[in-house]
């Protein structure tokens, strides 16, 4: 039975990826810095007026050293926040977002950020926990209850990371109900790769050669951060855990996402809608699941939809309407 234990202060703060995982000569933010773009004029201190300012509006911090803002700062537009490691933010302006009928200032409020990179003109409000991500430019999070990523996210992928057990892989269990013919999920697959490779199950070289290419599609070094892209907006919505959002992601309501990549861009934006619960998968460019439905252990194509309850379980899928 697993327990809730009692952390000393620094392990807190410090304690997100084992030492014996990061390579020598090396922080635990050396894969974090590779992920972030850095601002126009980089980062800064805080000034002790800031400082001043952000403690007037109810903001606390494990060590204001550890925050880092850009010159285009506003510390009014903080109040109420809880802060602990490294937090970097970007341009705070006292302007607000639009997103339909939604319109939230810039700033953050109500929030406890742990470890976070926060991009320009970004409203972050009443984010109860956000854990170890990188916040895209001009995002939307409003009302959200849990939102993490440990060190060893997979998004979705079918690899294990340094020291995991083999058992911990993802596989998607396709074409049989017997659980013998399984593959491990990537991003990118479609159903002619699922086909394949669960079709000639018994060519071992052939399968041998599957698995390691798609245990070497992604880096399997620990600590790489959640990111959600430009222009996203997600509200009202519970647990997000080691989620991989890209831009212009529409999130509302959603129940829980855990282990999963959610493919999105400008111009095939997805979406999510309430009480979806979506874990251990991979989402294609400009897909939309809506309406309570439950997808496990998945690939869903691009441009493909879920909608009025579906339950899916082990699908490598290109569909119009579910």
């Amino acid at each position: 039975m697993e327990k809730v234990t009692v952390l000393p202060p620094e392990k807190l703060i410090n304690g997100w990826i084992d030492p014996k995982y990061i390579p020598e000569g090396k922080d635990k933010y050396y894969l974090r810095n590779k992920q972030v773009r850095k601002p126009r004029g980089g980062w800064r201190h805080l000034t002790s007026d800031e400082i001043e300012r952000l403690v007037k509006n109810d903001n606390t911090a494990a060590s204001w050293d550890t925050i880092w803002v850009t010159d285009e700062f506003r510390p009014q537009c903080i109040k109420n926040n809880r802060f602990y490691g490294t937090v970097r933010i970007g341009r705070v302006s006292e302007n607000g977002l639009q997103f339909h009928d939604l319109r939230m200032p810039i700033g953050i409020t109500n929030s406890s950020i742990h470890s976070c990179d926060i991009g320009d003109d970004c409203a972050l409000h009443n984010v109860h926990y956000l854990s170890h991500y990188i916040i895209g430019n001009r995002c939307i999070l409003f009302n959200i209850e849990e939102m993490c990523t440990t060190d060893h996210a997979k998004f979705g992928n079918g690899v294990v990371k340094d020291g995991e057990p083999e058992e911990v892989r993802v596989k998607v269990e396709v074409m049989n109900e017997t659980g013998c013919r399984a593959v491990y999920p990537f991003d990118g697959m479609t159903t002619a790769d699922a086909y394949m490779w669960a079709k000639f199950i018994d060519d071992e070289p052939l399968q041998e050669r599957l698995r390691q290419i798609t245990q070497d599609s992604m880096d399997n070094h620990r600590g790489y951060y959640g990111t959600v892209g430009e222009g996203c907006v997600i509200k009202n919505s519970s647990i997000l855990k080691d989620v991989k959002i890209g831009a212009a992601c529409y999130i509302k309501g959603a129940s829980k996402l855990k282990n999963i990549t959610i493919n999105s861009t400008e111009k095939e934006p997805s979406q999510i809608g309430e009480n979806v619960i979506l874990v251990n998968g991979i989402m294609g460019y400009g897909s939309r699941v809506f309406y309570s439905c439950t997808a496990i252990r998945f690939v869903i194509g691009n441009n493909s939809a879920l909608k009025f309850g579906a339950r899916l379980i082990n699908p490598a899928v290109r569909c119009s309407t579910t």
